[in-house]
């Protein structure tokens, strides 16, 4: 996963947009995904992969823009279900 995680955040920077976008638009394009998801679970099934993977890349985005990573994220809140 942080194989990925880092070609998301490589990928994201040869575009200029991890310094082109503030945590507020990121959130905002993980709302926009997940009103998606949303309508492509109840209508569209096949589509969900797909979108899951899109609002994952928001979340990388916005982990990077915020100072952490997606992983370091996923290890905080694994450890908080835990206690």
């Amino acid at each position: 996963m942080e194989d990925l995680e880092n070609n998301v955040v490589d990928w994201a920077t040869c575009k200029g947009l991890v310094t082109g976008l503030s945590p507020l638009q990121h959130l905002e394009e993980s709302q926009r995904t997940m009103d998606y998801l949303e309508v492509a679970f109840n209508d569209n099934p096949e589509y969900l992969e797909n979108e899951i993977g899109n609002l994952l890349v928001s979340l990388t985005l916005l982990a990077k823009t915020s100072g952490t990573t997606l992983t370091e994220c996923l290890a905080v809140a694994y450890d908080n279900l835990t206690v």
